[in-house]
């Protein structure tokens, strides 16, 4: 799941859907600021679901949806 409304928007949708997380799996979100975002949305994550907070500027140096690929959190500080 990305999460990727305005900033104001992440601690009411992580309170709605915190409920329905299930354990194991990855939640990112496209904010551009961290500390916000760790303060509103962890509150609501549930225990053993998994929130890595994001940032949009990651990828290549190429732009646009077409620059976009499936595995970019799977290949993230790949070597």
């Amino acid at each position: 799941m990305v999460l990727g409304t305005p900033l104001s928007a992440y601690g009411e949708i992580a309170k709605a859907i915190g409920p329905a997380l299930k354990p194991r799996r990855r939640r990112h979100d496209v904010g551009s600021v961290k500390q916000a975002v760790i303060r509103d949305v962890l509150p609501h994550i549930p225990a053993g679901a998994h929130f890595v907070p994001g940032h949009p500027v990651a990828g290549t140096e190429h732009s646009g949806p077409a620059s976009g690929f499936a595995d970019l959190s799977t290949t993230a500080g790949a070597s």
